[in-house]
């Protein structure tokens, strides 16, 4: 409903920050307020409050990797890291057992030897015998935390959805509601308990400052969950992962086997958090290495493989892309979240009829995912019918108005129609809901750069980069800006880091050239071009420059091959008139030359 600080006062009776209902599951709820109300550092102190109580808590991790939260995600995941290595105490639960199920991976044969060799084909994988939950290992995770209002989603999808593998259970799925009103839970459920239900709801929804709720015995609920919040709370016990005081956050496990049990889903959301955290930095390669470190029935799941597809695309290597995000819709065929990066991967490679396949099955298994729109409106907008296009991304920002890359793809169509007003709507939008929308700020650039305004285009690049700093394109457009500013070094060197960031990039090769003419440089310009137009040989616009450098040279004969081999090529109609124009002033004096550069 948008009523933020409605939500907020009910979650605050006190008004007091410290003393929070629902223990990690309130600070997650209270993180979320803030950040939707625009309180960022807020949203980072509760969410770090939160994950810290509950280390299983992934939605709470996964928001500060969404904030870009990079110091408080690493110290937690340090923390975390001395619980795996340095004590044989874990979290415990009294009284709770844990069901040990084995893992039942989608892989079939030879598909451990694919995972770092390529992706398998087609048909290639075969699910394994259900013998278990179909969520792979168990969370040995001995927390459950409540279910937070309005953070309810499909269990194959859904931004917040926690790695298969790594015990779903622990994030908020499952509601404890269900547990209370049932105590003895069907054989699917994984937690089962056998005390009383009354003693279940003191030990894991009473407030630290409520009076505790007895059991029937009268015996009240351990001091131990109190003082376990007020620790969880302390700051000094988040910068201070030396302080002795948090080994009391922990309990002697019942038995060698659960310990092994917790430790290792704690190791495996610890690993899983690790490559996370590289991905919401867009450290892209890192992200990669640290995913291919997951055991096989880890790796081939949904959400990994989908984490492993949006890497590749980040990196603009679309067809490896492509390739996982097909292992990922192999193994998890109902999943919708991923599949608008999915789409935006086909767009870029031209695939036209696979990404019409995709719109349409990911549209026929939930008319109400906006996912689903979005593929369908890149599957019109690859036919350059950008009116269609727009109508089905706003589709989905009916059924999702807070879906910030939904605003940047209606953007990108409004550009495409040089509606550039609306464009900019959609691109301001889009990075009001989320600062860290890059494609929204890059959009904004384009615009200002369209309009001729550099200082601003250098502005809304430059904090593009702020959040990908890794992006070679983004490179290129802030040195492209740079040089219309005539800040020849400065764009030069950015021109040179985006062919470091990506050497096949094609464009800050040919801008490179521009800017060694702009110096003067015409020998190494012309380098560049040649080296440029072995790899690509069929740009006319390649050829026309070098045309214009051996004019420029003298070297007339070569600067005439080069100009009929732009016009055989069969540029548009705007650049062929180009073309023939500068061949007619070939023999112009230097004067007249250097006015046309």
């Amino acid at each position: 409903m948008g009523k933020h600080l409605e939500a907020e006062n009910a979650l605050l009776m006190r008004g007091d920050a410290t003393n929070v209902p629902k223990g990690a599951a309130g600070y997650l709820l209270l993180g979320k307020i803030c950040r939707s109300s625009g309180r960022v550092a807020d949203a980072v102190q509760h969410l770090r409050t939160a994950y810290a109580m509950d280390p299983f808590l992934w939605s709470a991790f996964e928001e500060l990797c969404h904030l870009g939260a990079e110091n408080e995600c690493k110290e937690l995941l340090e923390l975390n890291a001395m619980d795996i290595e340095s004590t044989p105490a874990v979290w415990r639960t009294e009284n709770m057992e844990f069901s040990q199920e084995p893992a039942t991976p989608w892989m079939g044969t030879g598909a451990a030897s694919t995972l770092r060799g390529g992706y398998p084909r087609t048909g290639e994988l075969e699910p394994a015998p259900k013998t278990a939950g179909r969520h792979g290992d168990p969370s040995p995770s001995l927390f459950v935390t409540p279910v937070v209002a309005g953070d309810r989603r499909d269990n194959t999808q859904g931004p917040g959805g926690p790695p298969e593998g790594a015990g779903r259970e622990t994030t908020g799925h499952h509601s404890m509601r269900s547990t209370l009103a049932a105590p003895r839970a069907p054989p699917r459920r994984k937690f089962t308990t056998s005390i009383h239900p009354r003693k279940v709801a003191g030990a894991l929804f009473q407030d630290e400052m409520q009076t505790p709720v007895a059991e029937e015995t009268g015996a009240t609920a351990s001091p131990m969950h109190r003082e376990r919040l007020s620790l969880a709370v302390s700051p000094d016990a988040l910068m201070s992962p030396q302080d002795a005081q948090r080994q009391h956050l922990f309990r002697n496990a019942s038995s060698a086997e659960e310990m092994a049990s917790i430790q290792r889903a704690l190791g495996l959301i610890q690993s899983m958090a690790e490559a996370y955290l590289h991905l919401s930095l867009y450290h892209c390669q890192e992200a990669t290495e640290a995913f291919l470190k997951l055991t096989p029935n880890h790796y081939a799941t949904g959400w990994v493989l989908c984490q492993v597809g949006r890497a590749h695309y980040e990196m603009a290597d679309y067809a490896e892309a492509s390739r996982a995000f097909q292992w990922a819709r192999q193994v998890a065929p109902h999943r919708q979240s991923g599949m608008e990066y999915y789409s935006t991967a086909l767009w870029h490679l031209k695939r036209e009829s696979e990404l019409m396949y995709l719109a349409r099955e990911l549209t026929t298994l939930d008319r109400w995912s906006p996912m689903a729109w979005c593929a369908m409106g890149n599957h019109f907008s690859l036919q350059k019918d950008h009116g269609a296009a727009i109508r089905f991304f706003q589709r989905a920002l009916q059924l999702d108005e807070n879906f910030s890359y939904a605003h940047a793809l209606c953007g990108h169509e409004y550009f495409a129609n040089e509606d550039f007003d609306k464009a900019m709507v959609c691109y301001r939008t889009a990075v009001r809901i989320d600062a860290r929308q890059y494609n929204a700020w890059f959009g904004l650039g384009q615009i200002y750069f369209r309009q001729e305004k550099y200082d601003m285009a250098e502005y809304h690049f430059r904090r593009a980069l702020t959040v990908n700093g890794r992006s070679s394109v983004l490179y290129s457009y802030l040195g492209m800006c740079l040089h219309r500013l005539h800040r020849l070094q400065e764009a030069l060197a950015l021109l040179q880091a985006a062919i470091a960031a990506d050497p096949q990039n094609p464009l800050a090769k040919f801008e490179k050239a521009n800017v060694l003419v702009s110096e003067g440089r015409e020998e190494e310009a012309l380098v560049e071009l040649e080296m440029l137009q072995e790899s690509i040989p069929k740009e006319a616009s390649i050829f026309f420059q070098m045309g214009k450098i051996c004019k420029r040279l003298g070297r007339l004969d070569k600067a005439v091959v080069h100009f009929n081999t732009a016009l055989d090529l069969k540029p548009s109609s705007l650049d062929a008139s180009l073309i023939k124009s500068a061949m007619e002033k070939l023999h112009l004096d230097e004067a007249h030359e250097e006015a046309e550069f």
